[in-house]
Formats: structure tokens, sequence, C-alpha cells
């Protein structure tokens, strides 16, 4: 089963009954790596804001299942989730029967995270070598990583988040492969915080857009292009949700 150490939690919403066919009558079902309820700029903060207006708009409560990010696209193809919302880049081996890929809510570049008072001694991946860089394992930050990498490069690939920035604010790797999210009217949104910095910055393949997308169940009739509409009448992915 791939609901292996898995946490949800319910939002309860009195609203009209919706005509979207979802897996339980009255109920949207959705994957993530962990729940956010409030404005922060990170990626769960905008699922669930994203999520929770569209379902409450079609009359749904929204469950947020916690899943771990490997694999996860597999969970709306096999008709456990309706959709699955843990920031996907639609690459080609991850395509299968029995689900879609939706537009893209937002867009993508790439970079290392490092400690800011570091940020002299790496600027490319190739400043790496003798040192460790972590990414989640199976994300396209870890395949980018696998990569792009040269010899002499350590790649820690823990489960989750959590463990990833542990392992960043320990020492014990120096670096993080992660995705950013890019806006036109925003100057920089590569530091969040005042202690780390974002170095090499690119495409995940050159000068092609990259964009993360919900995988939504094909039996879940109605959703993939209620997403849709719902994705291009809010202006994503060209601004903040």
């Amino acid at each position: 089963m791939l609901y292996n150490q898995i946490s949800a939690i319910s939002y309860q919403q009195i609203v009209p009954m919706s005509s979207l066919q979802t897996l339980e009558k009255g109920k949207l079902k959705v994957g993530v790596t962990g729940i956010c309820t409030d404005d922060s700029p990170h990626h769960n903060c905008w699922v669930y804001k994203i999520l929770s207006n569209f379902a409450q708009m079609h009359g749904l409560e929204l469950e947020l299942v916690v899943v771990p990010f490997d694999n996860s696209w597999k969970l709306a193809a096999y008709d456990q989730l309706d959709i699955v919302a843990t920031g996907i880049t639609p690459l080609p081996e991850r395509a299968l029967s029995g689900a879609s890929n939706s537009d893209h809510y937002s867009i993508v570049k790439r970079g290392l995270r490092v400690h800011k008072d570091e940020a002299a001694k790496f600027s490319t991946i190739h400043d790496f070598v003798g040192y460790r860089v972590g990414a989640v394992k199976g994300m396209t930050s870890h395949k980018d990583l696998l990569r792009r990498a040269p010899p002499g490069v350590e790649i820690v690939a823990p489960d989750t988040w959590e463990e990833l920035y542990e392992l960043f604010r320990s020492g014990y790797i120096q670096g993080i492969a992660e995705g950013f999210y890019v806006f036109p009217d925003d100057d920089d949104l590569n530091d969040y915080d005042d202690l780390t910095k974002m170095v090499d910055v690119h495409d995940l393949f050159p000068s092609e857009i990259e964009g993360n997308t919900f995988v939504v169940r094909d039996q879940s009739l109605g959703v993939l292009e209620a997403l849709n509409r719902y994705i291009h009448e809010s202006g994503l992915p060209n601004r903040r949700p």
C-alpha cells in the first residue's frame, strides 16, 4: 500500500453540494507533503490556499493527506486520492494511465541553497567537490542533482524536507538542491530568510520553462477541467496564490 505512514486532516465547508464526481461524495481528497494554513511563501501554504478555495467553490470538504513525495503521483492513478499536490514537475517517466497532469500552477527554477556566510565558497555545483549536498529522495531536485553533480560531490537523499533541513542546519550537508518559484513582478525570490542564499541558479532543461502541476485521478470526473479553469481564472502561475 502507498498509504504507509500517512496522516490526514479534514476541513469542513458549509457550501452547496458539488457536481464533481470524486472518490467520496462531497469530499476532495488531496495528497500533500505537509500542511500549512498561513501566508508563508512556501509550496504547501500555497497548495492549501489554492485547493481550499477550489473545494469551497465546488461545495466539497477538503481532506489533506500527508504522503511521502517519492512516487506520490501514483496515488491518483491507483484511486487513492483525487489530487496529488506534492509539487510535481510532469517528467515523462512520471506519466501513467489513470491520472493526468493539470496546467502549471507555479513556475520553477533550480538552485543550491547554502548558508549565507558560506556563499563566497560555493557558487556552482563544482564547488561542492569534497562536500555533501542533499535533496529529498525522488524529487525533481534529486534527479537534477544526480545528473549535474561531478565526481567527488557526495549526495544525501532523505525522505522528507524536515530531515533534509535538519541535516543542513546541523552542518552535515553544506547545500540543498531545491526548486524555487518565479513570478514576473518579483526581483528576487531566492532569499526566504537572512541566513541562507540560493546559488547556481539554472533551468532544469536549458531555456525551457519548468512548472509544477497537480496530478488528478481520471475517474474523478470533471475535476481536472474545473481545476484548470480555476488555475487560469486565478492568474496562476504568474502570481502568488
